[in-house]
């Protein structure tokens, strides 16, 4: 996750390139959620603070995404007869290219490169890691995920009972744990 972030968020510095926005997104989304699911593991101050952090960046750059979906698919769009869009096609261009301005500068910014050199070091000097749990000492991470992600898997099995009965709200949440764990 952490390679991904930085191979990705210089791009989008660089270019304004709205793919490397997407990218940076989903890097910050899997370390998010890398963080939440080994919770036992980063349960210590740093973890959370992290997390916050992250979620606070990506929701700096969820206009810029969500500006360049919108304005492609008003692009893709067929004309409809008597109408003319160019304006909110124009309009749409301008508000996601603020956007993407914006997200520049979140990723350029002093708060977010403290940010990844703080991340970097918690990962680099195994504070993640340091915490233990009801299993006894730290464990080597493997089969430790292994365990964690076990354990989770039997409990979404158990949540999804009949998946078609289960209110929106709860297959919504569902879904957001089935992508943590992918992630």
């Amino acid at each position: 996750g952490l390679h991904h972030l930085l191979v990705n968020y210089p791009l989008v510095i660089a270019t304004a390139d709205p793919e490397a926005v997407h990218q940076t997104r989903v890097a910050i989304r899997r370390l998010r959620a890398a963080i939440a699911l080994f919770k036992v593991a980063s349960a210590g101050p740093t973890g959370p603070v992290l997390r916050a952090e992250l979620k606070a960046v990506a929701q700096g750059l969820a206009a810029a995404r969500d500006l360049h979906l919108l304005h492609a698919r008003a692009v893709a769009a067929p004309d409809v007869a008597g109408y003319d869009f160019s304006a909110l096609r124009a309009g749409l261009a301008d508000c996601r290219d603020a956007a993407l301005g914006s997200a520049r500068q979140i990723l350029a910014a002093a708060p977010f490169q403290r940010l990844l050199l703080v991340l970097a070091l918690w990962f680099e000097s195994g504070g993640w890691q340091g915490v233990r749990d009801s299993e006894g000492p730290t464990q080597p991470l493997r089969p430790r995920a292994a365990r964690i992600l076990s354990r989770q898997f039997v409990k979404l099995r158990k949540a999804s009972g009949s998946l078609a009965a289960l209110p929106d709200r709860v297959r919504h949440k569902l879904r957001i744990e089935v992508k943590k764990m992918r992630y």
